[in-house]
């Protein structure tokens, strides 16, 4: 008995010493806290949370409105055609079945009220979705969540529209993708980010299939031309600038409750992103045990060093800074101190977002060379701006290649142009 006993006070004082141990490490942390923020200022970045507050324009006129009416119809309509995503995406991408288009045009009744919405929205010089970006970080569902789905529609109609040979059409609907697009640009987060850049990417694809149903016509490249002139401007460090007050406002919610669910360890490693893991769950265990304002003032002090540290090397191009991030990043502080695991996974995802951001500009600039070696231009600047390689292939066809490409992913405006012209 005495055996046990004895095993179980030494137990006790293990935990003790361990959770005296994680204190005098949040306390440590804690301690940094106005070192970390001198650094963060001598570094370009917030030290207080800011909220998003857009130029709101005159009544009317945001964007967000018109797209909620669209998202309404858009939902009705998917209750009763389960197979309509399929259907519209290849028609989007100018490879329809025998039946797609008859099932489109049968729907057309119930598409009006979408299309109008995300016309008449792209057309608005705001979008406002009234979010509080103080208390929700980068997992957070936006109300306009399906944005992107709808706006595969645009793509399906500018395709058609090509097809047929209206051009007016098809600018139309591809300047409101590339509008849209800059809509979802508008918050400087992370989440509108990622967003923006993958309505980026659509409207990439959407360039291509739309030079090949209107079997590059000097016409619809002008137009097409015209309609990516409205493309949002993917800027990685104004997002990581408002990401970083954002979550300066999240870190210091820590232990207050909003909506109903209390801000804890789970909630606050949901929010800043951070990856599932039994790692993961120890260290939310730590925090939650910790009085709330020493874990908010460790957390924020460690969250200020890590973005210190490579905030300030961001600089050059989009492949460039994606570099240094990943660099950066796979140095982090690899210690076991508790108070640096939440913060150090959080942004294991941000080389990757970088990279697809730096993937989508090429990817336009790509098509940016394309179209106007296709009207007729030299695009020498542009190729050399973007640092492309030009290649022809065993078959004689000429390609662009870039490091940020898929090995050995052709660009189909050049394949396009080169074949049309046998």
């Amino acid at each position: 008995m005495g055996r046990w006993i004895g095993l179980a006070l030494a137990l006790i004082l293990a935990a003790g010493c361990a959770q005296n141990a994680d204190e005098q490490a949040f306390r440590k942390a804690a301690g940094g806290l106005p070192a970390a923020r001198q650094a963060a200022m001598e570094a370009g970045l917030p030290i207080e949370p800011a909220t998003y507050d857009p130029a709101k324009g005159a009544s009317g006129q945001n964007a967000a409105d018109d797209y909620r009416v669209a998202l309404d119809a858009y939902k009705k309509l998917q209750r009763t055609r389960s197979t309509w995503g399929a259907v519209v995406e290849r028609l989007a991408r100018s490879k329809a079945q025998a039946d797609d288009l008859a099932a489109y045009n049968a729907a057309r009744p119930q598409l009006q009220p979408v299309l109008s919405g995300l016309l008449s929205g792209s057309k608005k010089p705001t979008m406002d979705q009234n979010i509080d970006y103080l208390s929700i970080g980068f997992t957070v569902e936006s109300p306009l969540d399906g944005l992107f789905t709808m706006n595969r529609l645009l793509a399906a109609e500018a395709t058609l529209a090509a097809k047929r040979g209206d051009w007016a059409t098809m600018k139309a609907n591809l300047s409101a993708q590339a509008r849209i697009a800059a809509h979802e640009n508008s918050e400087p987060r992370l989440p509108t980010l990622l967003k923006a850049m993958n309505a980026t990417r659509s409207l990439a694809r959407t360039a291509v299939a739309c030079v090949q149903a209107s079997q590059a016509n000097p016409e619809a490249i002008k137009a097409i031309q015209s309609a990516l002139v409205d493309r949002p401007n993917l800027d990685l460090k104004r997002s990581l600038h408002g990401e970083c007050a954002s979550n300066i406002g999240l870190l210091r919610s820590l232990g207050t409750e909003t909506k109903g669910r209390k801000l804890d360890g789970t909630a606050i490693a949901e929010m800043l992103g951070t990856a599932s893991s039994p790692k993961t769950e120890k260290m939310i265990l730590i925090v939650d045990s910790m009085e709330p304002k020493l874990a908010q003032e460790a957390l924020e002090a460690r969250m200020l060093e890590e973005w210190a540290r490579f905030f300030p090397q961001l600089k050059g191009t989009q492949p460039e800074m994606a570099a240094i991030l990943r660099n950066t990043l796979a140095n982090s502080q690899k210690s076991d101190d508790p108070t640096y695991a939440l913060i150090r996974d959080a942004y294991s995802e941000l080389p990757a977002l970088a990279e697809g951001v730096a993937l989508a500009e090429a990817t336009l600039a790509a098509i940016d060379v394309g179209l106007a070696e296709l009207n007729g231009h030299a695009a020498n600047d542009l190729i050399r701006a973007y640092g492309f390689k030009v290649q022809k292939t065993s078959a004689g066809v000429t390609v662009l290649r870039s490091s940020l490409f898929r090995d050995g992913e052709l660009q189909p405006l050049f394949v396009y142009r080169v074949e049309s012209r046998q």
